[in-house]
């Protein structure tokens, strides 16, 4: 049976003292029968237990560039703006959310936040790192609710039957992605080009996507909901 009117945490950015989130999240929750609850910006472990308790999920949302020295790497020029704050907090807050068995879903920086917490890398950018030929455009140009390019799921992977489908045109809105894939983590989604554009967890109800579905019409669910 599909539970709905979940209570859907979301994690939030800083932005000159606010805590600062697209409505588009917020709108999606709702969308899907659910109830979102965005969780304020604070480093303190106890004071993030206590918020959590109150939810079902844990939505780690899009925002800047993860700082590449949680992954061993110095800053490429290409790299964008970086935030230590939003990093400590998201690790944090991860943390706490595995700790309490509650299932996660990552969307955009929020599955490059997955990896790199179980211990992958990243493309800092890339135009300028990716190896292989036919780079598609992924930080594309139209408006963000456009689909440009196409993603092959894995059919009996959780986040195909989340979607319904097992091939599907997304939008794009990044410039890093996934590089080496974190131990515990299988890829489950990519692009023609080869880009990683999802991953579960083998043994974790955890799952993240490249795209952003907040901006699209479908799926008008969210997962982990059976």
């Amino acid at each position: 049976m599909t539970k709905t009117n979940r209570i859907i945490a979301l994690s939030t950015d800083l932005d000159r003292s606010y805590n600062h989130l697209r409505v588009s999240y917020t709108d999606y929750v709702m969308r899907t029968g659910n109830t979102p609850f965005v969780v304020p910006f604070t480093t303190n472990r106890q004071q993030l237990q206590s918020l959590l308790q109150q939810a079902d999920m844990l939505l780690l949302t899009g925002g800047d560039d993860v700082d590449p020295a949680l992954y061993g790497e110095e800053r490429h020029a290409a790299c964008g703006p970086v935030s230590a704050e939003r990093d400590a907090y998201e690790w944090i807050l991860l943390d706490v959310a595995l700790g309490m068995h509650l299932p996660v879903m990552g969307i955009c920086r929020g599955l490059q936040v997955l990896n790199v917490y179980f211990g992958g890398t990243l493309y800092q950018d890339l135009a300028a790192q990716y190896e292989r030929s036919g780079l598609l455009q992924h930080r594309q140009t139209e408006g963000r609710s456009v689909r440009t390019h196409q993603v092959c799921l894995k059919p009996d992977s959780l986040t195909a039957r989340w979607c319904g489908t097992d091939r599907l045109t997304v939008n794009s809105l990044h410039h890093q992605a996934v590089r080496r894939v974190a131990e515990g983590m299988d890829v489950v989604g990519t692009s023609a080009d080869g880009v990683i554009e999802a991953l579960e967890h083998r043994t974790l109800q955890v799952i993240g996507v490249q795209w952003h579905p907040e901006e699209l019409d479908a799926p008008l669910t969210l997962p982990f909901a059976d």
